[in-house]
């Protein structure tokens, strides 16, 4: 069980994000070495007649709870937050570092299933009080 300050949860809270979209692509799990899973996919969004393509990453537990039923064409609301980092690269023989960004959910809802999957591993049926807001 994790214990957080009041500060730190409200850091927690303000620092993450909702997107809603479908899955328009989709990856295999694989590992970063120290065997925590990722999975990686993109969510469509589309407005005013444009679509953007966001990546996003399952970590461990979401791997192992939806990972397993993801497919092209849900629809989904993901909870999440952004990791940036630098990463050295190669380019024309020359090293830079370049900015990334990763956007790693933290709760998957299906809105067809009308489940919520959560970083914890947790599974919740969606109530029908909450879905008539």
């Amino acid at each position: 069980m994790v214990i957080m300050m009041k500060d730190e949860k409200e850091r927690f809270v303000r620092n993450q994000f909702v997107l809603e979209g479908n899955v328009s692509s989709f990856g295999k799990p694989y590992s970063r070495g120290n065997d925590k899973q990722r999975m990686r996919f993109t969510l469509a969004q589309t407005r005013n007649d444009n679509t953007q393509f966001v990546p996003i990453i399952l970590p461990t537990k979401l791997v192992e709870t939806y990972g397993k039923s993801i497919q092209k064409g849900d629809w989904l609301t993901v909870k999440g937050s952004i990791n940036s980092y630098s990463k050295r690269i190669e380019k024309n023989g020359e090293e830079h570092n370049e900015q990334r960004v990763d956007i790693i959910a933290l709760e998957v809802e299906n809105k067809k299933t009308k489940q919520i999957y959560k970083s914890d591993g947790s599974i919740v049926a969606k109530e029908e009080k909450e879905m008539e807001r």
